[in-house]
């Protein structure tokens, strides 16, 4: 028995767990094999999981939450078990928009990717394309430009909601860089047989361009993580640690907020947590 189950290791799991120490037993969840997620290098991360550790939380990489039951939570991966908790903290993060949640019609070829995932391809040294088009305005987006261009590519930037900033002011590579920016421009229509040959961009007045390219990394808008069946919404003792926003700080307070909402629902008794009705488990 655990009194918070934290999933997710990024800088808003990390600060609710450091937040929790010496106040609650907490256990922390992180479904990649390394705490932190994917900011693991970052020094922020490190002095967290440092704090929440000396605190006597446990923190667990590598294992995944598949499933919170208003008392267990499912873990599965390096360290699988059904842990009680009073109370889970989703951390989860954030993905990029899909091509639907994006209305991107036309062909369902290859080449289209989305960004997280093109991300961790890149890491490891795999070419997604020579001319990309990545969708977004947001540091996902840029630091995929950015990889690009330093490999030797050449990447059309198309940055939604933007309006007329300029490119100089994003700071994605030194000017004179292979990068083509299309401001307030949103992908409609993939085009290719086999693979991504084209990509038609709409503008809000009505204009249209049909733009050659080899691949879509979709790196557009910040929608929380809700993976954990039986906490996709709102659920007894379920608590969200999303800010929604890419400032770090606004994330830290996040988990910090979270750990004050779980010390708030740990002192309460526990008859008063209602075990959700589950298709085909009897009540």
């Amino acid at each position: 028995m655990t009194d918070v189950a934290i999933v997710g290791s990024g800088l808003s799991g990390l600060a609710c767990a450091a937040t929790l120490a010496g106040r609650a037993e907490c256990l922390l969840v992180e479904r990649l094999p390394v705490v932190g997620g994917e900011e693991w290098t970052d020094a922020r991360i490190k002095e967290l999981a440092r704090r929440a550790a000396a605190g006597g939380g446990e923190i667990v990489a590598g294992t995944q939450a598949i499933r919170w039951d208003g008392a267990r939570v499912t873990l599965v991966g390096q360290d699988s078990r059904v842990q009680s908790a009073r109370v889970l903290v989703v951390a989860t993060g954030h993905r990029p928009r899909t091509r639907d949640e994006l209305r991107i019609g036309g062909s369902r070829c290859g080449g289209v990717v989305p960004g997280t995932v093109a991300m961790h391809l890149m890491d490891r040294g795999v070419t997604l394309g020579h001319r990309p088009l990545v969708v977004g305005n947001g540091s996902l987006a840029l630091s995929l430009a950015r990889r690009t261009i330093e490999r030797g590519g050449e990447v059309h930037l198309a940055l939604p909601d933007m309006g007329r900033r300029s490119f100089r002011d994003l700071n994605v590579v030194p000017s004179g860089a292979g990068v083509h920016l299309y401001t307030g421009a949103a992908p409609i229509r993939v085009m290719g047989e086999n693979r991504v040959e084209s990509v038609r961009l709409r503008w809000e007045d009505g204009r249209e361009l049909d733009l050659a390219c080899d691949a879509l990394i979709l790196a557009h808008g910040r929608l929380p993580y809700r993976n954990v069946d039986g906490a996709i919404f709102d659920a007894p003792g379920v608590l969200f640690a999303q800010s929604g926003q890419e400032d770090p700080a606004v994330s830290e307070q996040c988990g910090r907020d979270a750990a004050d909402a779980a010390i708030e629902l740990v002192r309460r008794p526990a008859s008063e947590f209602a075990v959700p009705l589950r298709i085909g488990v009897p009540a």
